[in-house]
């Protein structure tokens, strides 16, 4: 899942105006900010198959500290806490931690039973695997990004986030239908620089047009 985490960005923003947008953003997208990282640096591992797109062909084979339920919430304890001592705001400690947490339970959804939920030890992995009917996963995604940006974002800004949320999703719409053949971004090098630049894009221009 990819824009469906930023309607939990909108939600939150909604209920609790006074905390920039852009901090939920950053909440919701964080294990996947932390993912590319981790990856590239050789602490998680993924395989990539290069003569095919879909993301239901992506083996997560291990990533306990950026996907897992209960160690990332671990570590994500200290980045809430970062940012709402820079922000001085001592209510987005929680709220980061609900934008985190959420991110597991929206690609429990997706993911193909590759979700560690301990993180450590002998792990159970989950996944309802919805990625398995790519279509439905896109249009399903789709849907729940746009009802959240129209019921929770200012009428002023839905505009703009339609038109951003379209943009990046069509952009990631080979995962899901396949028209091209093979994986277009190549190995798992690539597709990890490219989850982190699809993130901090969206998080900056979603920053700047609200």
């Amino acid at each position: 899942m990819f824009i469906g985490h930023f309607g939990i960005a909108f939600i939150l923003s909604y209920f609790f105006p006074s905390i920039p947008l852009w901090v939920f953003l950053t909440a919701v997208s964080f294990p996947d900010l932390l993912w590319p990282i981790l990856v590239l640096i050789g602490k998680e591992k993924v395989i990539v198959n290069k003569n095919n797109p879909f993301m239901s062909d992506v083996k997560f084979e291990s990533y306990p500290y950026s996907h897992s339920l209960m160690l990332s919430s671990l570590f994500y304890c200290i980045s809430a806490a970062i940012f709402s001592i820079i922000l001085e705001n001592i209510l987005i400690f929680p709220l980061f931690l609900v934008g985190t947490a959420s991110h597991w339970f929206l690609d429990y959804l997706y993911h193909m039973h590759d979700m560690p939920v301990k993180g450590f030890g002998k792990d159970k992995k989950v996944g309802l695997s919805m990625w398995k009917n790519g279509p439905v996963a896109f249009f399903i995604e789709l849907i729940f990004y746009l009802i959240t940006a129209i019921l929770f974002l200012p009428s002023r800004f839905v505009l703009s986030a339609i038109e951003m949320g379209l943009i990046f999703h069509l952009a990631n719409s080979n995962s899901f239908f396949g028209y091209i053949k093979k994986n277009s971004l190549g190995g798992y090098k690539t597709n990890a620089i490219m989850v982190f630049v699809g993130y901090f894009l969206f998080i900056v221009l979603g920053g700047i047009l609200t």
